[in-house]
């Protein structure tokens, strides 16, 4: 019997996450409503603020306000802020603005800088570099 309710929580957290990626944010909301951890992760350490950085900012608002945690790293390393400087400038200023360690480093050593970088994305590397960031 415990089996099935840890097999049914997976689905959930795995349920939880895929509607922050998708920006659902109807699905995310209803979830929260329900008493739902905003700071669960699936088998590779994401959370739901991790993927809804990728361009869903009022999921990542809204998963803030209920005390997601900014700074929270999947088992790689990866942050929210890294996710959001793959092109989101204004996912990157809300973490910035809620705190985020615009510093932190993967498990490779690449930081959010790095990745704004890399992809060309360079009013990124402008608002990260004027709150601080290093290579």
């Amino acid at each position: 019997m415990e089996e099935n309710t840890q097999d049914k929580k997976e689905m959930n957290v795995e349920d939880f996450i895929k509607a922050a990626s998708l920006g659902d944010l109807n699905t995310v909301k209803m979830f929260i409503e329900d008493g739902f951890d905003v700071n669960s992760k699936d088998q590779y350490g994401v959370t739901a603020l991790m993927e809804a950085a990728n361009g869903h900012l009022e999921i990542g608002k809204m998963l803030v306000e209920k005390g997601s945690g900014i700074n929270m790293k999947s088992k790689s390393g990866r942050t929210a802020l890294m996710g959001a400087a793959n092109g989101h400038a204004d996912v990157v200023h809300l973490l910035i603005k809620k705190g985020a360690d615009i510093n932190a480093k993967k498990d490779n050593g690449d930081t959010a800088l790095v990745w704004a970088k890399k992809n060309d994305h360079n009013d990124i590397v402008k608002l990260l570099m004027n709150h601080g960031a290093k290579e």
